[in-house]
């Protein structure tokens, strides 16, 4: 799929910095259960889950 693979090479350029882990699921299987497997999939001290179509404050995890 053209189409995904662009945005997953336009992500990785942009987040370079950043050590990125892609999953692909079979299928979108919705915001929670996303949310679930990622979390399954982090690593680290900090973990937080944000909504597509949140607007946070600048110093919102302050």
């Amino acid at each position: 799929m053209k189409i995904m693979h662009d945005s997953i090479s336009g992500l990785k350029n942009s987040w370079a910095q950043f050590i990125l882990r892609i999953e692909r699921l079979p299928s979108n299987l919705g915001f929670a259960i996303a949310n679930n497997i990622g979390s399954r999939l982090a690593r680290g001290k900090w973990l937080v889950l944000l909504n597509a179509d949140a607007f946070p404050e600048p110093d919102w995890l302050e």
